[in-house]
């Protein structure tokens, strides 16, 4: 078989190959956007984090507040990020991938924080939570993919909904 001809065969081997190349480099840049999330939270930079959003992204955090688009996920990250979060570092244990069409995937990603405090600056202890998000390929021909939607669930409690209420007024 010439390199010509294997370069355009189109038996099922070579289709194989082709989509586990692919699957390969779609794993590596969601690892890659998972490293950017752990990144931007443990600088607490809110801006940097809200980067990593589609412009109408849903966030759902851990106290179950859902925020619609960038902005908001950026301004109601300021909050957490400078008191309760201050000084909280995120490590993400393992994620679980599944494809739900090209392009669009969904991941679990197992976490732990410690660092965390209360409102009244009491230490908490080590966090544990599941994040689910949907993630999609920004552009079919590269490695760069974004949050669509995200769900954070916390095993412990770091702060509540009325004391969100008190800093942000609803």
């Amino acid at each position: 078989m010439s390199k010509e001809h294997q370069y355009t065969s189109t038996n099922n081997n070579d289709n194989l190959l082709r989509n586990k190349v692919a699957a390969e480099q779609d794993l590596i840049g969601i690892k890659n956007l998972i490293d950017q999330f752990v990144d931007a939270w443990n600088k607490h930079d809110a801006k940097l984090f809200a980067v990593l959003f589609e412009d109408d992204s849903e966030w759902t955090d851990v106290i179950g507040h859902l925020m619609v688009g960038k902005e908001e996920i950026e301004r109601m990250h300021a909050y957490p990020f400078t008191t309760v979060l201050k000084d909280a570092i995120l490590t993400v244990k393992s994620i679980r991938t599944k494809e739900i069409q090209s392009g669009v995937v969904s991941v679990d990603a197992v976490w732990e924080s410690t660092g965390s405090k209360t409102p009244e600056g009491k230490p908490l202890p080590t966090r544990l939570g599941l994040m689910t998000l949907i993630v999609k390929k920004d552009d079919p021909h590269n490695k760069t993919w974004s949050i669509v939607i995200g769900h954070n669930l916390d095993y412990t409690g770091t702060y509540t909904n009325s004391d969100r209420k008190k800093i942000v007024g609803y």
